[in-house]
């Protein structure tokens, strides 16, 4: 991927606890593989998932083979679950190629955005005059530390152009 930052932003005319955006995937670029398939598909944002899931609907729609089986824990259970390999494209445009993705049951979504996609940018929740923001950008591009930025913002004007985000 090139040192360009390809962002997205989703935004909420009120607050909101579930954060969804369209994301498609794909079947993964092999080469000598036929031309791959891409879908459109509902995904939920979700730092409480360590990996990206997908449903029964996708593998069936793009007709995934499986490449292995993992134990996987949710809130309620522990099981056995298959596991593909895809690309997934979010709405900025951007393909995250060959992610490991299992397949559960996911409720009100055809997939969630786990912490293997969120761990490779920089993501961000904001909820100012009630209105809920997710913006996201691939790659990383600094740190956010509100603390830090309080303790600028608190000095004089002067002082704070000595300090960089």
């Amino acid at each position: 991927m090139s040192n360009t930052t390809h962002p997205l932003t989703v935004r909420y005319e009120g607050l909101t606890n579930v954060i969804k955006s369209e994301a498609a995937i794909s079947t993964p670029f092999i080469e000598g593989n036929t031309v791959p398939v891409i879908k459109k598909y509902v995904a939920t944002w979700d730092t409480g998932a360590s990996c990206t899931v997908i449903t029964q609907k996708i593998v069936d729609e793009l007709k995934l083979q499986q490449i292995d089986i993992i134990e996987a824990h949710s809130a309620n259970m522990t099981e056995r679950v298959p596991v593909y390999l895809v690309n997934v494209i979010l709405p900025s445009n951007v393909a995250v190629q060959n992610v490991r993705v299992i397949k559960m049951d996911v409720t009100d979504s055809d997939m969630l955005i786990g912490m293997d996609i969120l761990a490779i940018g920089d993501f961000s929740i904001t909820n100012f005059n009630a209105k809920t923001c997710m913006t996201f950008r691939i790659p990383s591009s600094h740190d956010m530390d509100y603390v830090r930025d309080a303790n600028i913002a608190a000095l004089p004007r002067k002082q704070r152009r000595h300090y960089k985000k």
